[in-house]
């Protein structure tokens, strides 16, 4: 249930505890994009080349068209790409790195498919890893190595690339049960780009020099028009301190002169409380200031930014996180480690009378040895 209150420039929802979760997805078909070519740091174990990533070796594909529907068939190294020996002083710290070839600029990437090392336990998959992409890099991509050897560091910061996980580092499970679905789906949010590179720069953990990828793919959107939404990244914040949104919108309309873009925020969370947007939640970047109806730390409120090409069914969709908390304190060490004061004895991120009281509790107590004791 969802009930508005219009005052002069600023929107009031309040939404019940048990409100049902839309789920909003691009409005067009995506289909697999052809990969014409792959290169990396490594040539490969033997039969288990860089090539083995993009040509299905070792998956079953009921519909070649749509990854989602791959799994895998096999866990045998001829079937995956694994680098037999890691990248070491590589920029940006990586212990590997692979790129595909779109082979042209590729308008409206939806996902990216992978499915990590089979052989094995699966410690010799990737784990951390950065995303890049590109039209046409600075620096060009070097041929793919012969199989089983070692090929070059490629710097990504090179200039024509674009890192796309600018929240922070991305993390790929270890392979699944077989037949496995992809282990990660990465929402590319409608990107254009002719290049992909993928920066690994940790592995699960093998005692092996080695770290791979079993096969790899990419879908687009068959709407050029598609608009690029990325909803920002994910907040932090205090109960009724208002959050200012900054999405990205790239309005991708091929005509010209471009019809214009509507925007539509919405929320959803497990429990009841009140969202104020300013000006509205029918603009690209309002503040946002959230209530929860009863104590939580956190309570977490999910927001999906709804875009629509005017006049068109052209609509895409992207999703992001704000944690809200009571305790400010809780919420800054939830920031990252917090440096406490050594007079802050409760611990709470603030020196006050409380812990005074700590100190008068325990002043002049003496601790030192007054006689022999027998040793622990």
């Amino acid at each position: 249930m969802i009930t508005g209150n219009q005052t002069k420039n600023k929107i009031v929802l309040t939404f019940a505890a048990l409100m049902t979760t839309a789920i909003i997805t691009a409005s067009a078909q995506e289909t697999v994009v052809p990969i014409t070519d792959v290169t990396g740091s490594h040539g490969g174990n033997y039969a288990g080349t860089l090539a083995k990533m993009i040509d299905g070796s070792g998956m079953t594909q009921p519909d070649t068209s749509d990854p989602s529907t791959w799994t895998t068939s096999s866990g045998a190294y001829q079937d995956e790409w694994q680098a037999v020996s890691l990248l070491s002083g590589a920029s940006n710290s990586k212990i590997a790195w692979c790129a595909f070839d779109l082979g042209s600029a590729t308008v409206g990437l939806q996902d990216l498919y992978l499915w990590n090392v089979r052989e094995g336990s699966g410690d010799r998959g990737t784990k951390t890893y950065n995303i890049y992409y590109a039209d046409s890099p600075t620096v060009p991509l070097p041929p793919a190595p012969p199989t089983n050897t070692a090929g070059s560091d490629y710097d990504f910061a090179g200039g024509g690339w674009t890192l796309f996980n600018t929240s922070g580092v991305l993390t790929l499970a270890q392979k699944g049960a077989a037949p496995a679905p992809a282990d990660g789906v990465v929402d590319l949010g409608g990107i254009t780009a002719r290049y992909i590179g993928l920066e690994i720069l940790t592995n699960w953990g093998t005692t092996w020099t080695r770290v791979g990828l079993a096969e790899v793919a990419f879908t687009a959107s068959d709407d050029p028009n598609l608009p690029f939404v990325n909803a920002g990244v994910d907040m932090i914040t205090l109960s009724g301190m208002g959050v200012a949104l900054a999405p990205t919108v790239v309005n991708n309309d091929t005509e010209e002169p471009q019809k214009p873009l509507s925007y539509e925020w919405m929320t959803d969370a497990p429990g009841g409380y009140t969202v104020e947007w300013d000006p509205s939640n029918t603009v690209e970047a309002p503040t946002v200031t959230i209530t929860p109806d009863t104590p939580g730390n956190p309570q977490t409120v999910t927001l999906t930014l709804k875009v629509d090409l005017v006049g068109t069914s052209s609509s895409a969709s992207d999703t992001m996180e704000i944690d809200v908390y009571n305790d400010a304190c809780l919420a800054a060490k939830a920031v990252g480690p917090v440096e406490l004061s050594p007079s802050d004895f409760d611990e709470n991120c603030t020196t006050d009378l409380r812990d005074y009281a700590v100190l008068a509790a325990k002043w002049l107590v003496d601790y030192t040895l007054t006689a022999p004791i027998a040793k622990p």
